[in-house]
């Protein structure tokens, strides 16, 4: 079977470059496959037949060229010339075998003309001829010569090694991401990748969505309507209420797609349990009810783990009588203004139902975001286990904030502009007064005098859910996701790493290799970030596949200097590894440490690709 090399040279010339060729070759492909007759032909073997038969076996030949190639004698005679020269034989026995011809030139010896060779050889001239120099640069020169030497034996093109290595780079690093996520360890980035889209969100003044609206009870509204008394005046809590289905039905806005979020608690408490006001407020939530999808916040008290039991008898109760009618969580995390407790915050609730699908996580979600009585409440805690994925999934999903400006009303305003405010889809109904916390929102305009209200956040998480799902993307996704910008930065980097190899003289023919190099290693993460800045629900995938884009550019990095220290051959496979480790002779140290990273690098591979099997199975 073809696969070997054959060196041939005439002994006694240029001998610096035949020896160093022949430690290359043997290095790069073993002994056993390169042909070198002073160390391949054993004593006693008949040496024409041996030559013929190896050139017959070989798939190239690589032909060393110098002064003293043609043979020259004192009586001005050549040995090329003769019909029995070695030399001219194993070449033309190699043009008779079909065997590919690597003509090499060493230092300045001139490349052969038509009539410095026998008419039989003048096919040379058809052949490249590659230059081996004593230089700097002759490892570089070596490696290139190696690598054309590959593509003829192994039948690998050049394109395709580069192929090779950029999938490589890509599963190690795709393997990478994905063991630091299974560990956990990715917490920290993706809590700087989320505040630096929700500050780009803020800073380029995001305009409010389409079909929202915020009705906002400020401190000195409060202040005004009520005298700061608590809890607010059911009386004029039911007249918005009133309002609002009154106005939604003569717009014909009465629809399962179009909820309304009340982000107050309107349980009487032990303060309003005897108020007659309280009636005409759950008459006015029944009405509305019957004509849009209504959230209600979940009673301080039941939030606090301390249900009052007129509170548990009112939800109940409304519950019973109102299908159509939810209760939601209000509790939020304030550091990125992101969901905590699952999906049935009150604002995700709202865009789950204007998305119209029901929120996700179903009953015990449900019943766990705001429990009725201590049963539930124990029920969920032993729940707490089966639902903690879920959370925390979807605390990866960042709220990066836009402009309420527009879109928000006063509530007296708010009772003055029904008709316009009845044709939003989404309304939220709340406020930041009284001792409600405010959340630090950077570079927006309504956030500078303290934050904005706890409802804004809300109205945040609200457009997330109507737009997209919180939580991770498919697993498949993210994982092709991964894998694809992974070869993408590998590849354009190795252009980039080769590019500058092949122009190592001047430095104004390598800058453009620079400029690329470093355009894609930063232009990939800040695209992720544009990405996630302009659709906001994708931040999580964004981010991750910002991270793959991080670890290739450093693993190409490594590969980078490989590419320019050996002249292009920066990827070996690990067969090839072990086989250069057996044959290396100066540097067995640095061919163990290569053939140990490669091992470790597959490893992570099969591990992660289980890892991955799993995931996408279970």
């Amino acid at each position: 079977m073809k696969g070997r090399l054959f060196i041939s040279y005439r002994r006694a010339a240029d001998a610096w470059a035949v020896g160093h060729l022949r430690e290359r070759l043997f290095d790069e492909f073993g002994a056993g496959h390169v042909f070198f007759d002073i160390e391949t032909i054993a004593s006693g073997d008949l040496w024409l037949q041996r030559i013929q038969r190896e050139i017959r076996e070989a798939r190239a030949m690589v032909v060393v060229f110098g002064d003293q190639w043609y043979g020259r004698r004192p009586d001005g005679t050549r040995r090329i010339d003769d019909a029995d020269d070695p030399v001219r034989m194993e070449l033309l026995e190699a043009r008779k075998a079909g065997v590919t011809l690597v003509p090499v030139m060493v230092d300045e010896s001139p490349q052969p003309r038509a009539e410095d060779l026998p008419e039989d050889l003048r096919f040379l001239l058809d052949h490249h001829f590659r230059r081996l120099r004593a230089t700097d640069s002759l490892a570089r020169q070596t490696d290139r010569l190696i690598l054309d030497l590959r593509q003829v034996v192994y039948g690998t093109p050049l394109w395709r090694h580069y192929v090779q290595q950029a999938l490589w780079v890509a599963a190690v690093c795709a393997a990478v991401a994905l063991s630091l996520r299974a560990a956990g360890l990715t917490g920290a980035y993706h809590d700087t990748f989320a505040r630096t889209v929700q500050d780009l969100r803020g800073n380029l003044s995001m305009g409010a969505p389409e079909g929202l609206a915020v009705v906002e009870v400020s401190d000195d509204e409060y202040r005004e309507l009520f005298g700061g008394r608590v809890p607010l005046d059911p009386q004029v809590i039911s007249v918005v209420v009133s309002a609002l289905e009154r106005r939604s039905r003569e717009a014909g806005t009465c629809a399962a797609d179009r909820p309304v979020g009340i982000n107050i608690d309107l349980a009487p408490g032990e303060a309003l349990a005897d108020d007659p006001q309280v009636a005409p407020l759950e008459q006015a939530l029944r009405k509305l009810a019957a004509c849009r999808p209504l959230v209600l916040a979940c009673p301080q008290s039941v939030e606090r783990g301390q249900a009052l039991a007129i509170d548990r008898d009112w939800m109940r109760r409304l519950g019973a009588e109102l299908p159509a009618l939810r209760f939601a969580s209000t509790l939020i995390d304030p550091t990125l203004l992101r969901p905590m407790a699952g999906r049935w915050e009150l604002g995700t609730v709202v865009g789950d139902l204007a998305a119209g699908r029901e929120p996700m996580g179903g009953s015990a979600f449900a019943e766990c975001a705001c429990p009725a009585d201590a049963e539930v409440m124990a029920r969920c805690n032993a729940q707490s286990a089966a639902l903690q994925p879920l959370r925390a999934a979807d605390r990866s999903a960042v709220v990066a904030p836009f402009s309420t400006r527009g879109t928000g009303y006063t509530l007296s305003r708010a009772l003055l502009m029904g008709p316009e405010l009845a044709q939003a889809q989404m309304l939220l109904l709340g406020g930041g007064f009284g001792t409600q916390g405010r959340f630090a929102v950077t570079a927006l305009p309504e956030a500078q005098d303290g934050g904005v209200s706890g409802t804004v956040v809300h109205t945040y998480l609200a457009e997330l859910a109507r737009g997209e799902r919180f939580g991770p993307p498919p697993a498949w996704a993210q994982l092709l996701a991964d894998f694809g910008v992974a070869a993408l930065v590998s590849a354009g980097l190795m252009l980039g790493w080769r590019a500058i190899a092949e122009r190592a003289v001047r430095f104004s023919a390598r800058a453009t290799g620079y400029l690329g190099i470093a355009l894609l290693s930063v232009g990939v993460p800040l695209a992720c970030l544009a990405v996630a800045t302009r659709w906001p629900w994708l931040t999580l995938f964004a981010g991750n596949a910002a991270l793959v884009a991080l670890l290739t550019g450093a693993r190409s990095a490594m590969s980078g200097f490989e590419v320019l220290l050996n002249g292009g051959v920066g990827w070996k496979s690990i067969p090839a590894l072990v086989q250069a480790l057996r044959t290396e002779t100066s540097d067995r140290a640095g061919a163990r440490l290569r053939l140990a990273m490669a091992v470790a690098e597959a490893s992570m591979i099969v591990a992660a690709s289980a890892a991955a099997l799993w995931w996408l199975t279970r």
